[in-house]
Formats: C-alpha cells, sequence, structure tokens
C-alpha cells in the first residue's frame, strides 16, 4: 500500500482509476487549477479556462522487491536472535522479488574468491557486497561478510535488476572466525 497526492491549487477531483498488470495506476479526471502538475509533452500543457479541463494521470508503481527476514542457515533464528551472527555465518534472506525466477548459485572468481554478483543480484552488508551461496525470486543466502566484525548491528540490503529492498536491521556484536577455518574468504 502506498498513497500520493495530485492537484494544484483549484478544484479537481479523479473520476475515474484503472491498473495495469504492471501495478501502475492512471486517474481520469477534472481540474480548474491553473497549476495542476504536468510532466513531458501534453497536449494542452496549462489551464484553458472555462468549467473545468481532462486531465489523465499515470502514477508508476513503486518498486515491490523486499527483504522481510534474515536467518542462520543451520537454526532458522533469525539474525536478531542473541549470539546468532558472526561473520562467515552462512545466512538465508526471505523475500520478494529479490533474484531471478530461476536459482542461481554463486562460485569463485579466478583468485579462488567467492563471487558477490550473480545474475545482477548482490547481497550488501552496510553497502559491502556478501560472497553469493545462492540467489532466487524469493530467497537469497550467502556468507556474513568480515566488514561487520565488531559491530552491534548491520543493515543488510538487496539489489537486483538495479533495484534495493528496505534494509532490515540486524542486531548482534558480530566476532570474526578464525581465518583458519575459512578456504575461501571475501
Amino acid at each position: 500500500m502506498y498513497g500520493t497526492s495530485l492537484g494544484g491549487l483549484g478544484e479537481d477531483a479523479a473520476l475515474g482509476v484503472a491498473v495495469d498488470g504492471s501495478g501502475n495506476f492512471y486517474l481520469a479526471g477534472i481540474t480548474q487549477s491553473q497549476n495542476f502538475p504536468i510532466v513531458g509533452k501534453a497536449i494542452q500543457p496549462s489551464y484553458a479556462g472555462g468549467e473545468s479541463d481532462l486531465f489523465l494521470a499515470r502514477l508508476t508503481a513503486l518498486p515491490t522487491n523486499t527483504l522481510s527476514a534474515i536467518t542462520n542457515a543451520a537454526s532458522n533464528l533469525p539474525g536478531s536472535a542473541p549470539g546468532v551472527a558472526s561473520t562467515r555465518m552462512l545466512f538465508v534472506g526471505y523475500g520478494s522479488k529479490v533474484g531471478p525466477s530461476t536459482l542461481a548459485f554463486g562460485g569463485v572468481d579466478s583468485q579462488n574468491n567467492r563471487v558477490t554478483s550473480v545474475q545482477a543480484d548482490q547481497i550488501l552488508f552496510d553497502g559491502v557486497p556478501a560472497p553469493i551461496y545462492y540467489v532466487s525470486a524469493t530467497q537469497v543466502a550467502g556468507w556474513v561478510p568480515y566488514s561487520v566484525a565488531g559491530k552491534t548491528s548491520t543493515q543488510v540490503t538487496v539489489q537486483f535488476n538495479g533495484q534495493t529492498t528496505a534494509p532490515p536491521q540486524i542486531q548482534g556484536f558480530f566476532q570474526r572466525t578464525s581465518p583458519a577455518r575459512d578456504r575461501l574468504r571475501p
């Protein structure tokens, strides 16, 4: 759900509404506002006078990708649970439109480091890309990056096809795991 306002200083009224398959709203109505907002090329770019003018407005849909939860992949406890999060922990993120429609796995690059981008998808902890295990439309998984070591909270976002999710905040004290236990470091 979202809202906006449309109109000027005069009398304006929406008389019809329609929604297309992409979630864009179309409003048809009348206006008596000399300052009714106009974007782009309009057939009649200003109020012509008289009783009222007609308008047709398209309001584009907001991004619908969301990241709703981050959990420890081993316990499925939420990332906000005490002691759950640590660097190099394998996590799973759940959401909507956070990746490609078919499951895609990460891998390693030419230097044997885990990749941090798969099919235009990145998982970011305070803006730092996390190594990716897999991505899909409703789940992402990867390893918490070393950059959160010593922090008491972090913001996690997913970027996919140029859209970024709102950041749920993960609480906890992030301890760095022993590098000797890690064969592949981000």
